[in-house]
């Protein structure tokens, strides 16, 4: 390359850097990811339309702008020792009800999910197994996890696709997660067959710190913590 190639190169980058400076490249991105989700019937949290006799909460995930080194982000150490928490559960407001830490086996990089809540009592802990295996054939991207609550187990779930459908199993406890509508990435939580909360995956969003990624529904502020527990597992097991 020419010297003049150089230099308009060297040039050029700097003024990339400079127009993602001031969040351009972010905010385009952003407004990408929200109008490919709506495209699919995925509200932004702005969106939604609460109902007066309903309670809300939002699960907030790590996330990074386009100009942050993402795998610092996507280290869960690093997230805890900047924001406090590996996940959170706010309300509507942005107050925090619910913090968790994380964990990963010394072998494996499954997840263990510890909860805690607003007094930094610990309540329940979210594991994925080590080894997932479904049925031969008729079942891929099998995952599994288990829940505890208040140091008993709650149920053992399987997530798995087949024939191109997305479904869930309770393989122990009376806990249940249904797809109500996988295009729209609407979730409900069961228990036994009463539905307790409603779960919406909103857009992806691109910050330097915790982003929205599900929004609760729900009647009885006395289910709060088997839900947030019960959204964990969801986010475990719908994980890559």
């Amino acid at each position: 390359m020419s010297l003049k190639g150089k230099l308009l190169g060297i040039a050029g980058a700097e003024i990339a850097k400079k127009i993602n400076a001031k969040g351009f490249v972010d905010n385009v991105v952003n407004n990408l990811s929200e109008k490919a989700a709506k495209t699919n019937g995925i509200k932004s949290i702005n969106e939604y339309k609460k109902k007066e006799d309903k309670n809300y909460m939002v699960f907030k995930i790590p996330s990074a702008t386009i100009g942050t080194m993402i795998n610092v982000f996507r280290d869960p150490y690093k997230a805890i020792e900047k924001f406090g928490s590996m996940y959170q559960f706010c309300d509507m407001e942005g107050n925090v009800k619910y913090t968790s830490d994380f964990d990963t086996g010394l072998i494996s990089d499954r997840e263990t999910v510890t909860l805690y809540d607003e007094k930094k009592n610990k309540y329940g802990k979210v594991k994925e197994y080590f080894i997932s295996v479904g049925i031969p054939l008729f079942e891929k991207e099998v995952k599994k996890c288990s829940v505890d609550f208040e140091k008993n187990n709650l149920c053992k779930l399987k997530k798995y696709v087949s024939f191109g459908e997305l479904g869930f199993e309770t393989l122990e406890g009376k806990m249940h997660i249904e797809c109500s509508d996988e295009k729209k990435k609407k979730y409900k939580i069961k228990k036994g067959n009463k539905i307790i909360a409603k779960v919406n995956e909103l857009p992806p969003k691109f910050i330097d710190g915790l982003a929205e990624h599900y929004i609760m529904e729900y009647e009885n502020v006395e289910d709060e913590k088997i839900i947030t527990l019960m959204v964990v597992a969801l986010n475990i097991l719908m994980s890559n």
